[in-house]
């Protein structure tokens, strides 16, 4: 069970105790321009490390460039999502995709 949006509206810390959790997804809103953002930078790598205390999965959202996800991955990041990697796909592109990068790693 996903915790969406995390850190944004009634997505809190007071769900991660009282809910069967095995992942959180932290909000776009902390990820936007996080290159140029020292807050942003502090409070994303504090809930990755938060989650990899908790033995939860660490999903952070809005990816959009480059530059964010590079900073995302040096801070930790393993799990990613947004447009730099794909656009929303139907479930037959999505199968075509996920065998596409699966194919370009085993080479």
């Amino acid at each position: 069970m996903s915790l969406d949006d995390f850190g944004t509206g009634y997505s809190s810390l007071m769900h991660l105790h009282s809910m069967p959790l095995t992942k959180i997804k932290i909000d776009r809103s902390f990820v936007t321009n996080i290159e140029d953002d020292p807050a942003s930078v502090k409070i994303v790598r504090s809930l990755i490390r938060m989650a990899d205390d908790m033995g939860l999965d660490c999903i952070v959202e809005g990816i959009e460039t480059k530059a964010e996800m590079a900073t995302i991955c040096d801070l930790g990041g393993r799990f990613i999502q947004g447009y730099h990697i794909s656009r929303p796909l139907t479930a037959a592109d999505a199968r075509a995709f996920a065998e596409g990068a699966r194919a370009s790693l085993a080479s």
